[in-house]
């Protein structure tokens, strides 16, 4: 059985994995060239892992770290009520969503290599894809 901390980096890294501009933003540039993919078949993939890895996380033991356990319990279902409940696919709110997203993100997120500034510029070509993906 994996340990918490194992599970706790798997989820980190399947989070990270479908926001990769968030991942760019808070300095994670091993996505900085990809762009969330809001089609019906990534957002059921990524609902079948987040629930993969809930069970192994409810079937892990507590005692290892139980504040470590309930968080991550927390977070993942957090990001299945996301998920299935597409709040964040198509707000109501004009000024949050993917679109917003896309604009403040880019405006802090910051190239601190020339092959991170790259990997940015290529996010930008498939944004017509999320955009119609979000609506």
């Amino acid at each position: 059985m994996a340990s918490i901390d194992a599970l706790a980096a798997e989820y980190w890294d399947l989070y990270l994995a479908v926001k990769p501009t968030y991942a760019s933003l808070i300095g994670e540039h091993q996505h900085d060239a990809e762009i969330e993919d809001l089609s019906d078949p990534a957002r059921r993939d990524h609902t079948s892992r987040l629930r993969a890895l809930q069970d192994r996380v409810e079937k892990a033991t507590a005692a290892e770290d139980p504040i470590t356990h309930a968080l991550l319990l927390s977070a993942i279902e957090a990001d299945l009520a996301e998920e299935e409940t597409e709040i964040l696919v198509g707000p109501a709110d004009p000024y949050n969503g993917p679109h917003s997203e896309q604009l403040r993100w880019a405006a802090q997120t910051r190239a601190l290599a020339p092959a991170h500034a790259e990997a940015l510029a290529q996010r930008s070509r498939p944004v017509p894809r999320l955009l119609d993906q979000a609506l």
